[in-house]
């Protein structure tokens, strides 16, 4: 879930504005917390990329294997993804991404 920086920095400014106003949280640094739900979001994105870095390395090794089956190339690398996802406990559905980044 690749989000714009400025985006992420507008949500994370948001979720410490309505926390704080609702009362639900008392932050002593909103700054300092601001900047750890950024963080979270940074997290996130790092772990999708090391997902299709590795997810490539893989295909790149088997690319003979994917050529003698006339496996497409597309087809194979959201199968080899959607195993690697599973195995790191990465949901690669967008919607639920963002629930599990939010827990």
């Amino acid at each position: 879930m690749k989000l714009p920086e400025r985006l992420v920095e507008r949500i994370a400014d948001r979720i410490v504005r309505e926390l704080t106003q609702e009362k639900l949280i008392e932050a002593e640094d909103p700054e300092l917390f601001r900047k750890k739900i950024v963080g979270v979001f940074r997290k996130a994105e790092e772990e999708e990329k090391e997902l299709d870095e590795r997810t490539k390395e893989i295909l790149k090794e088997k690319m003979n294997l994917l050529e003698e089956t006339n496996l497409d190339y597309r087809t194979a690398f959201k199968a080899v993804k959607a195993k690697l996802a599973e195995e790191m406990k990465i949901n690669i559905n967008r919607r639920e991404r963002m629930n599990q980044i939010a827990n």
